[in-house]
């Protein structure tokens, strides 16, 4: 009667053990999460998550805003991949968190990340310019102040569904007159530094959308002339400054390569180019790695 009552109280703990052992697999969720251990200062950057199993609801957190993930399946793996960055011209700690959430098989999931933030120097460059377009006239800042806003505003913008795909398309095929990140000096006097990178396009020459989006905010800005910005998904934005010419409407859906303007000169400008910029989730990146293809 004693061995089979051990014979019981064995099977009893096996059985817990295989519990509790099961209960563990389930806790340590097969995620592979993917996040650089670096990046500088106005990079962009890539964070994946993947799974055998299928995930729902991933959403990353960076900088006090969380962009929901499209998880697509990849051969035998569920995957998601988010976009994010950091911007030359705002200050970062040296490590910044990484917040993921991940549902699987009814379990939700927190799980946390850090990257670090380096330093980068950037080159100076000195331009000559009208000197309104350094400092304007007292008349122009209510409205300088409110163009500002709206394309705030519009940069914010994040939504869930996902248009863009690596590498994106040039907006032109044009050389790269000024690259991003520049210390620029207009007529002597430090300003912001170049967010985004100007092309040496002609008058008149069509500008293409970079990738599938929607026209989000169609401007004709003091500093920014005629401008068109693209929502590309999840807090993915182009920017697009000093058209002659927009040929695109507020809400219209756009495909890549479909042209949404011509070249010109409007705005703060020194001739006609086309300045194009890349935001994710209000942060202006670096648009270049993204237009040769970000690994």
């Amino acid at each position: 009667m004693r061995s089979i009552i051990f014979q019981s109280v064995d099977r009893v703990l096996l059985g817990t053990i295989a519990c509790f052992l099961m209960i563990g697999a389930a806790l340590a969720a097969p995620f592979d999460i993917e996040v650089p251990e670096q990046t500088y200062r106005g990079e962009p950057f890539l964070v994946s998550v993947s799974s055998p199993l299928p995930m729902e609801n991933v959403a990353v957190a960076w900088l006090g805003k969380e962009v929901p993930a499209i998880v697509r399946r990849e051969g035998s793996a569920y995957k998601a991949v988010v976009l994010l960055g950091t911007d030359v011209k705002r200050k970062y700690k040296p490590i910044e968190p990484i917040a993921l959430r991940i549902s699987l098989d009814g379990q939700k999931n927190s799980i946390s990340r850090e990257i670090r933030v380096s330093e980068k120097t950037y080159p100076v460059q000195r331009l000559s310019v009208d000197p309104n377009m350094v400092q304007p006239p007292k008349k122009y800042w209510p409205r300088i102040e409110e163009e500002s806003r709206i394309v705030g505003k519009a940069l914010a913008t994040i939504t869930a569904d996902r248009f863009w795909n690596l590498p994106m398309i040039r907006p032109t095929p044009d050389r790269i007159s000024s690259i991003y990140g520049l210390r620029r000096v207009f007529n002597g006097q430090p300003r912001t530094p170049h967010r985004g990178l100007d092309f040496a396009a002609a008058q008149g020459e069509p500008v293409l959308a970079v990738e599938d989006g929607t026209v989000i905010l169609i401007g004709d800005h003091y500093y920014a002339g005629q401008s068109v910005y693209l929502d590309h998904g999840q807090g993915v934005i182009s920017a697009y400054l000093h058209f002659s010419k927009v040929a695109v409407k507020i809400g219209q859906t756009v495909s890549r390569g479909e042209v949404i303007g011509q070249v010109g000169s409007t705005g703060r400008v020194t001739g006609p180019h086309l300045h194009f910029g890349l935001y994710v989730l209000g942060q202006a990146v670096d648009p270049e790695p993204l237009l040769s293809g970000l690994n």
